[in-house]
Parts: structure tokens; C-alpha cells; sequence
């Protein structure tokens, strides 16, 4: 694999140029023509001897003596000549390891998903929870947000109204997770407050099916069961070993309001504690971005707005702006239209500059499915003229175009993870 702490660009063969210095290739040196494993290209020839062996190579930025590459640098899983349309597709910092975490976040979060609907026909059954066993599923999960938080959070895209509970327990961990990586938590704290998140909802269990599923809306005493889920899921787990009182105060508190209108308790402010303030944010920006039986989802854009105009009411106003800050005013999963009229998704964010975000363009400016998606990095360099820079127009509802953005990050993550097994193959 590629040290990702280097400034390694994947760059196909097209888009090659002199000065560039190529310091991988998409199959092993030997077998090639090429005497040294690492070269500065410094004529025609050897970009057309790199054409008849290689599709694409790993260029080091530090190494070239190129600047303002106007060039292709695509992070896309599907190799080959990249698509032209009206945006230039310019200088993408991609990580090169990031097929590799994509790879190990896929099984983690395949294990984990199962482990929850485990845990739930268990406790249909009456069997205990494993605390053991999620406490070994979210370390795994803590390693993976730690070594490169955007594979997991690619992931939370993932929703499946079928699979709600599951999917949403899971989803509010990981968040949290990313929020209090953010935040400056240590593994310790962040394994306490994963596991807090992961099973926050597990009273729910022992809520009746036609109240959780109800279409409508709940009556007052219906409501009232509803609210039970938190001491029920407290009283559930509070006697069980391996289980800290920080990670149980999530279960029991995590629909306090800072206002002091949450429940069970109506405690206020800084009364609730710092690990159930993170998992109040975390759990409603997901629940609302989820297609459910009750209402249909909203994008992540409007689903932190909603969040910020309720601070100081259900949140914490000073979590909810560092949430904001670590999630960008364009969060993963927002489909937006840029002003040349293509239509992309955000895939990562740039937290010291919020309003350049990085894309996956998946439509041309006629508004037609592109044969092979691309990606754009709105914050690189290589535009030299500022104007020139593509801009983010305005915030889309996929519907109006019928993307569906669950299947494009599943696909694109699991095209992802695939070219690094090829990769490492090769290797």
C-alpha cells in the first residue's frame, strides 16, 4: 500500500504531463520497461510507454515540478479516461489508503449491523444483551473513525427504511463517534461514548410494534409509552458488568433538552451529561435525514438547519456550532447543483473552508447521467484564476432527479473498496 502521509495524487495516463514524478503504478514494476521504481516524466515518450502498460499511476505532488496542474486527479473506482463535461476535474487530494479503510469499514459495518439485530431478537426472546461483544464492535469501530473518519461516515448513507432501528442505532454511534473524535476525545472516552450511542435505543425493544411503527401521529398515551423506551433500556442494561455509568447515562438521557422540557427527568443545561448532549444532536440529525413510516426524510443541509434554529432549545448551543463546524454547511450525502449546472454529491468536507466541499459529479449541465461519475475537489488550487472556479449553486432535493443516494454511496463504496483488493493484489 501507499504511505498516505505522503501527497500522492492517482493520476490516469491521459491526464499525465511532463514534470510530474510518478511514483507508483497500477501493477508491479517488474514487467516493465521501466528501469527505476520512480521517475520524473521529462518527455513525450515515456507518458506513451506509460500508456501501453499502465491506466493510471499515483503521482507525488512534492516531487513534481509542475504547478496549477489543470488535470484529472480522480479518486473514481472505476479506472479509466476520465469523462469531459463543463467542469474541469482538478487536483483532488485523495488518500490513497482510502479504498483500504473503506474495505475494513465495510466488514465493521456489516458485523456491527448484524450484531444489533441480534441483540433485538434477543431481546424479543428475553435473552440478555452482550455488552462484551459490543463493546469489541465499537473499539473496531473507534479504530476505523480514528485512522479515516470518512469511510464510516460514507456509510451512514446507508439507510434502509426496513431496517431503521438497526440501521439507526448503528448510524447515531458513528456519528457520535466523528463528533467526539472532533471534539478532541481519547479512545477511552470515545469507546465510553460509542457504546452509550450504540445502544441507546435498546429500550425501544420492549416498546409495542404498532406504537414504534405507527404512521400516524401518537396519541398522549401513546406518547407516554414511547418515552419509556429511555428507563426502560436504563433498568434493561444499568446491572450488566462491562457497562460504565457514562455509556448507561446515554441510554437513560439522551432526550433531555437543555431547555429542561426532555424526559424522563427534565434536566437542564449542563445537569445532563457531556456524552447524552453529543448523542441528542447526533441521533436527531440522523433520525430526520431517514425515511420513516411517520415522515419522509430531509437533507442533511436542512436537517442542520433545523438543528442550529433549535439551539438553547432541545440542544447544546456550543456543541451544536462545533457540529456544524466538523459537519460543513454541506454535509456528506447533500446533492447540490453547481453553477455550471452539473449536479454532484458531497463526499468530504473541508473544514477551514466550508463552501468548497468535495463532489461527486454524477450529472453533465444538461442535466444527463454521466457514463462514469468523477470526482471535483472545490477547494484545490489548480484553477489559477479564482473566477474560473466552479461554485456550489444551490442545495437540490435528489428526488427531482431521481438519484437515489443510498444506492450511489453503496455502490461507490463497495467499487471503492473492491479496487483496493485489486491493488493489493497486484502489489
Amino acid at each position: 500500500m501507499i504511505d498516505s502521509s505522503k501527497n500522492f495524487l492517482k493520476v490516469f495516463v491521459d491526464d499525465l504531463a511532463i514534470g510530474m514524478y510518478v511514483s507508483k503504478l497500477d501493477r508491479p514494476w517488474i514487467g516493465t520497461p521501466f528501469l527505476f521504481q520512480g521517475f520524473r516524466l521529462e518527455s513525450p515518450e515515456q507518458i506513451a510507454e506509460l500508456r501501453k502498460h499502465c491506466e493510471f499511476v499515483f503521482v507525488d505532488r512534492e516531487k513534481s515540478v509542475i504547478k496549477n496542474v489543470r488535470s484529472s486527479f480522480v479518486a473514481s473506482s472505476n479506472p479509466g479516461p476520465s469523462v469531459t463535461t463543463s467542469t474541469s476535474v482538478c487536483a483532488l487530494p485523495t488518500d490513497p489508503e482510502f479504498g483500504h479503510h473503506m474495505k475494513y469499514a465495510l466488514r465493521i459495518h456489516a458485523n456491527a449491523k448484524s450484531f444489533i439485530e441480534k441483540i433485538m431478537q434477543d431481546a424479543q426472546v428475553g435473552k440478555e444483551v452482550d455488552v462484551q461483544e459490543a463493546k469489541s464492535l465499537v473499539k473496531d469501530l473507534t479504530k476505523n473513525i480514528i485512522a479515516n473518519p470518512m469511510a464510516l461516515i460514507w456509510l451512514t448513507q446507508l439507510k434502509n427504511r426496513d431496517e431503521y432501528t438497526s440501521i439507526h442505532s448503528l448510524n447515531v454511534c458513528i456519528l457520535a463517534l466523528y463528533f467526539g473524535r472532533s471534539l478532541g476525545m481519547n479512545t477511552h472516552q470515545l469507546n465510553e461514548l460509542g457504546l452509550g450511542a450504540l445502544l441507546h435505543d435498546i429500550g425501544k425493544l420492549r416498546v409495542p410494534l404498532e406504537i414504534l411503527n405507527k404512521p400516524d401521529k401518537l396519541t398522549d398515551e401513546e406518547y407516554e409509552v414511547m418515552k419509556r423506551h429511555t428507563m426502560l433500556g436504563y433498568d434493561l442494561l444499568k446491572n450488566k458488568e462491562g457497562l460504565s455509568r457514562d455509556s448507561l447515562a446515554v441510554i437513560k438521557n439522551h432526550h433531555e433538552r437543555v431547555d429542561g422540557h426532555g424526559y424522563p427527568d427534565g434536566l437542564e443545561s449542563f445537569g445532563i451529561d457531556l456524552y447524552s448532549r453529543i448523542v441528542k444532536i447526533v441521533d436527531v440529525y440522523d433520525a430526520v435525514t431517514s425515511k420513516r413510516v411517520y415522515h419522509q426524510d430531509v437533507s442533511p443541509y436542512h436537517a442542520l438547519n433545523c438543528i442550529y434554529s433549535d439551539r438553547n432549545g432541545a440542544f447544546d448551543e456550543k456543541l451544536v456550532q462545533a457540529f456544524l463546524k466538523h459537519m460543513g454547511i454541506y454535509p456528506v450525502g447533500c446533492a447540490i447543483e453547481l453553477n455550471t449546472g452539473e449536479i454532484g454529491v458531497v463526499t468530504s468536507i473541508n473544514e477551514k473552508r466550508h463552501l468548497t466541499p468535495t463532489l461527486l459529479l454524477i450529472m453533465d449541465n444538461k442535466k444527463q447521467l454521466l457514463e462514469q461519475h468523477k470526482y471535483i475537489n472545490l477547494a484545490s488550487e489548480c484553477w489559477p484564476d479564482e473566477t474560473k472556479r466552479p461554485r456550489i449553486e444551490r442545495v437540490i432535493d435528489p428526488e427531482d432527479y431521481q438519484l437515489d443516494i443510498t444506492r450511489l454511496f453503496s455502490t461507490e463504496a463497495i467499487s471503492v473498496a473492491y479496487n483496493d483488493i485489486k491493488m493489493s493484489k497486484q502489489d
